[in-house]
Formats: structure tokens, C-alpha cells, sequence
């Protein structure tokens, strides 16, 4: 069973991957939601 450490591997660096793929959405959306504020703030 050399397949299993290869598997487990492979589903560990998906999961970083995954998570910080998720965070920089998150990221991004706090980012535009912050500049979307400072342009209403500008324009008054």
C-alpha cells in the first residue's frame, strides 16, 4: 500500500489549497465592500 501516503498527500495540499482559496475570497469581498463605502463616503 505505497498509494496511501501518495493519497493522503495529494488531500492534504487540496485542502491548503481550498482554504486558502476560500480566504482570499473573503478577503476580496471585505475589500470591495470597504472601497464601495469609502466611494458612497467620497461622493457626499
Amino acid at each position: 500500500m505505497r498509494l496511501l501516503p501518495v493519497l493522503i498527500a495529494i488531500g492534504v495540499v487540496l485542502a491548503i489549497t481550498l482554504r486558502a482559496f476560500v480566504l482570499l475570497q473573503r478577503e476580496m469581498a471585505k475589500r470591495v465592500e470597504i472601497e464601495q463605502r469609502l466611494t458612497t463616503q467620497l461622493s457626499f
